[in-house]
């Protein structure tokens, strides 16, 4: 639909709406009509029909480089495979096998035109280079620093700021939904940026329990935060019985690990390699910040709402779990993570009868559905935007996270728990994720040679009859400066040889 939108408002000249077609793109000619021709005139008629193909793609092409600016190969690609097969639609009634296809003049122009595209990408991919601009993905970084550093600072911290319950300007308090998503978008980053950053599709599919059908365990304290893990019998299991869910849960005890303040844990079940790699779990650091928060907080606020401490209209006294807010007046100014509208999932445990509910952790706000893979990185990456004008992904995160590991020089066992966090191998990570510019290639090599070939070559010292000879220029003064330093330095050396 696309390319026919092309050809209708952007093609020289333009193809009126009713005369649309897919003959637009990959004419079809009966065997009849072919067979009337003579070879030779066959021959000129395929040549003439390669040429039409040919020039429309060309200038398509231009059009998606030069008005839409996608200039990656990837795109062709796709492109090229979408008229591909509408090809192959085209001519399903004219061939017998699938063999036919390849007798077709307009087919093995376009498998040419694929295989040198699948070429171009081969190419790219050996030689590291990217279609994109990186410099709009990579954030500037200074002398002295790493891109990781740059972006704990410069991002991370800015989007936690706007996590607080009052603008900056004019100390308005925030909508519940402004409040709501700038929490989730400070998680989502802190996932990634505060700790080695697993596949999107983790975080994207990452849940958290909304209700449970058990009593609160004795081993949590009374004014204790529970938010459960559900039994794997209600989650969502493979063919082979393992379960396939992500979630974050805060637990008391954990195999056998006990954490008396409480923990968030993250357990990651389902993912790309998980076959590979296996289950991962981890307790989530509890960060403190600049100015006294931490981490928690921000995780409890996201996902129970915002108490805004204070008299206000309507204020009402702090009842619920948190023992230091307990008395205090103020008011609910968020859900929390309820604000984005939940469409949740749930299950029930057929044994017991009761129902286990949960639902994603993180949400496409107003709609409360789960985030698709673009949604999900595009709503990420506008964190960077708005902070230091970097699209930056989580994709480009797991490539920060790598270069961090070359940089700082860690060992080959630091690396391999590097990558295994980040749900691979240390070849992979290797192979994939060391994003070094030209500039930092030839770092390690310029400083070698710069301490090992270029040091300044050491003074002679020179010898008594030359120092004699130099005395002999000096004035009065100067040389009964000279003796007195000399006796000074003699009593030194005196004073040390009677210590030892």
């Amino acid at each position: 639909m696309l390319i026919l939108g092309w050809f209708y408002r952007f093609h020289k000249p333009a193809i009126p709406l009713e005369a649309l077609s897919l003959d637009l793109l990959f004419p079809v000619f009966d065997e009849a009509f072919l067979d009337t021709m003579s070879p030779k005139e066959r021959e000129k008629f395929w040549r003439k029909q390669n040429a039409n193909l040919k020039h429309w793609l060309c200038d398509y092409r231009t059009f998606l480089q030069q008005v839409q600016k996608a200039h990656s190969p990837c795109t062709w690609l796709s492109k090229l495979e979408a008229v591909y097969a509408v090809g192959r639609w085209q001519w399903s009634g004219e061939v017998g096998q699938k063999d036919d296809y390849l007798q077709i003049p307009l087919m093995r122009q376009l498998r040419e035109e694929l295989s040198n595209i699948r070429e171009e990408l081969d190419e790219r991919s050996a030689n590291g280079r990217y279609a994109a601009d990186q410099a709009q993905k990579w954030p500037d970084v200074p002398e002295g620093k790493n891109a990781l550093e740059v972006i704990q600072e410069t991002v991370v911290e800015k989007l936690r700021l706007k996590c607080r319950p009052r603008t900056a300007i004019r100390a308005r308090v925030r909508t519940p939904q402004i409040l709501a998503a700038c929490h989730q978008r400070f998680l989502m980053w802190v996932l990634h940026a505060l700790m080695p950053a697993h596949r999107q599709q983790v975080a994207r599919t990452e849940q958290v329990s909304t209700s449970c059908p058990i009593s609160k365990p004795p081993n949590v304290p009374s004014d204790g935060l529970y938010q459960p893990l559900p039994p794997d019998s209600v989650l969502p299991q493979r063919y082979n019985g393992t379960v396939k869910a992500n979630f974050l849960c805060r637990l008391y005890v954990y195999k056998g690990i006990e954490y008396p303040e409480g923990v968030w844990i993250r357990i990651i079940r389902g993912y790309k390699t998980c076959k590979t790699h296996g289950d991962q779990e981890y307790a989530i650091p509890n960060w403190t910040f600049s100015d006294g928060s931490h981490l928690y907080d921000y995780i409890e606020q996201y996902l129970y709402g915002y108490w805004l401490p204070g008299s206000f209209r309507g204020s009402q006294t702090y009842n619920w779990w948190q023992s230091e807010l307990q008395g205090q007046r103020g008011k609910w100014i968020s859900s929390g993570r309820a604000e984005l509208n939940p469409i949740d999932c749930c299950s029930i445990d057929r044994a017991e009868k009761a129902p286990w509910t949960w639902g994603n952790l993180f949400l496409m706000p107003m709609k409360g559905l789960p985030f698709s893979d673009a949604d999900f990185a595009d709503c990420f990456a506008q964190g960077s935007l708005t902070a230091i004008e970097k699209w930056i992904t989580p994709h480009i995160l797991r490539s920060a996270w790598a270069t961090w590991g070359y940089e700082q020089g860690l060992s080959d066992a630091e690396m391999r728990s590097l990558a295994y966090s980040m749900g691979m191998t240390l070849e992979t990570l290797r192979k994939t994720y060391e994003r070094c510019t030209p500039k930092a290639k030839r770092k390690a090599i310029e400083q070698a040679i710069q301490e090992r070939l270029c040091k300044p070559p050491k003074a002679e010292q020179p010898s008594l009859e030359t120092l004699i000879h130099l005395t002999r220029g000096l004035t009065l003064p100067e040389r009964h400066t000279l003796a007195a330093a000399l006796l000074e330095s003699r009593a030194d050396l005196s004073a040390v040889e009677n210590r030892t």
